[in-house]
């Protein structure tokens, strides 16, 4: 580590995660193999409408089906999308496949607006029903992280979605909007002490327990040149509505949202008086309905639960690893050659020229025009020196050679060593943009645009217990591992494990991962000894 912190990262679990590998069990059911190279599975059907793809999440209650959402200004809408090409489906289940089978418009829900920006979605069960259902008897619900500080922290509120996912062979049609009884709604709020640089944090990453009792946020920060930390929030105990009251600790329960009719205006307020209902009958009242069903005229109500979200620990915004992954021969992106005889770089960090970094400068060709040159701009990227030795490796560079050994340390500190980038480089790589926790509670995935990471958690459920893995994959921005580039403008903006059961032996362990414009899927296999994918 380049320096003592408080911050969780050391691998606690090595040595039960070296013991998976060669056994190749994973009692969790997550993958004790590694993984293959990604690949795009399938583009989106028809084309245009999921097309700036922001989160992903595997259903568990309809086979086969992955949920998915635009960002930004998209309309606020989640789409049902088939995985893989099933058998049994008739006609249409010769493609193959990334056919959307339905879309949930969420449009019409409390607080939603030009500024709604969906960042994450996932899966779990719904909140407060453990402690009256049966196990076999709880409801699934998608839960979406409308939590993008794109607009400023007063420009909207910070919420997150929960809707009870629709069964699909109940035969919705194409597109539904959810019953208001279906929709659960928390205002989140920081706990302003744990806030470092700016009020908002701006997140674009929930994980969720599989039981529905809890959500995590990661935050994408890419402070401190690039080093982080990024904070992960953690929401009150959902098990119950009483373990909420115990542990939201707003001082404020719960808003009422209500409206006439179906897509009027919606109004919430703290203690709201009932309105009476329509009168059914003459002609005033067939003009209030306006072609409208009975249903439509039901007033209708949505309760918004306001709790705290506290930060319970912070991880560095991890590194993208300089190799590539699923080939025999380890080949590097970026392998600097630096003679000796150039002079010793008088420290890591390099003056940048304006907001365009020093890759860039050097892949314009700009690196022996006379201003640079002159201002000594890009010293180290454009090669007019060499690193300086790592401070407890004399003889060792900084950045990785062609030749340079195996380095021995935690798996953080191997993939750190391995980066042959600066860090004011990796600000933008190293941002967060996406997450998933194992349904065993057991593993974690990040993804940022450098690449996908795994992490474990020695205690389930317990982020307090993380710790780094290992890299999956270090991926293009189009989700390939083309190596004829060398841009690390890379990695995916929505990951999950892979619980769609197609194929089954790749339950909990493959890796699905979407990336913003390419209107695909993309699929890493798990490779476990004795199996076939």
């Amino acid at each position: 580590m380049p320096r003592a912190r408080s911050v969780i990262f050391v691998v606690a679990l090595a040595a039960l995660a070296s013991l998976a590998l060669a056994t190749g069990s994973a009692p969790g059911g997550w993958c004790a193999g590694s993984y293959s190279a990604p690949v795009k599975q399938s583009r989106f059907s028809p084309r245009g409408i999921v097309e700036e793809e922001s989160g992903i999440t595997a259903s568990r209650i309809n086979p086969g089906v992955l949920w998915t959402h635009n960002d930004n200004y998209s309309p606020k809408k989640i789409f049902a999308v088939r995985a893989k090409r099933q058998s049994g489906l008739g006609a249409r289940s010769h493609r193959n496949d990334g056919s959307i089978a339905h879309v949930l418009d969420l449009e019409d829900l409390p607080f939603i607006g030009h500024h709604t920006d969906f960042e994450d979605i996932s899966v779990a069960h719904c909140p407060f029903q453990n402690d009256t259902v049966a196990e076999e008897d709880r409801e699934w619900c998608v839960w979406v992280a409308d939590t993008g500080a794109n607009f400023g922290p007063k420009s909207k509120e910070i919420l997150v979605y929960v809707i009870k996912e629709p069964r699909l062979e109940l035969g919705l049609g194409p597109q539904s909007k959810p019953p208001t009884e279906d929709v659960f709604v928390f205002k989140l709020q920081y706990n302003p002490s744990d806030v470092r640089w700016r009020r908002t944090p701006n997140v674009e990453a929930m994980a969720t327990n599989v039981n529905g009792s809890r959500f995590w946020l990661v935050e994408k920060t890419f402070s401190n040149d690039g080093d982080g930390p990024a904070g992960i929030w953690e929401s009150p105990d959902l098990t119950s509505l009483e373990s909420l009251r115990r542990t939201s600790g707003t001082g404020r329960d719960k808003t009422t949202c209500a409206r006439r009719r179906a897509g009027g205006d919606w109004r919430c307020d703290l203690l709201l008086e009932p309105e009476p209902e329509p009168e059914a009958r003459g002609s005033s009242l067939a003009a209030f309905m306006d072609n409208s069903t009975t249903a439509d005229l039901r007033r209708q109500t949505i309760e918004v639960h306001h709790i705290f979200v506290s930060k319970v620990i912070e991880i560095e915004n991890p590194y993208p690893d300089c190799s590539k992954f699923g080939q025999e021969t380890e080949v590097t992106y970026s392998v600097f050659d630096y003679p000796e005889t150039l002079p010793v770089c008088a420290s890591m960090r390099e003056k940048q020229p304006g907001s365009h970094s020093c890759r860039k400068q050097r892949d314009w060709g700009k690196c022996k025009e006379s201003w640079m040159v002159e201002k000594n701009f890009c010293e180290l990227t454009c090669r007019r020196c060499r690193p300086p030795p790592r401070r407890e490796e004399e003889d060792q560079l900084a950045v990785r050679s062609v030749d340079e050994r195996r380095e021995l340390g935690t798996p953080w500190e191997v993939l750190e060593r391995k980066c042959s980038q600066t860090k004011r480089e990796m600000r933008n790589i190293r941002n967060i943009a996406a997450a998933d926790l194992h349904d065993s509670g057991e593993r974690l995935l990040i993804a940022t645009y450098g690449g996908i990471f795994e992490y474990s958690l020695s205690e389930p459920f317990d982020l307090t217990t993380i710790a780094f893995s290992r890299q999956v994959s270090t991926t293009n921005r189009d989700g390939t591992e083309d190596d004829s580039t060398d841009e690390f403008w890379k990695g995916q903006e929505g990951v999950c494990y892979d619980y769609t059961g197609y194929p089954n032996h790749q339950r909990g362990k493959g890796i699905y991962s979407v990336s913003e414009h390419h209107q695909g899927l993309y699929y890493l296999g798990c490779n476990e000894p004795g199996e076939l994918d």
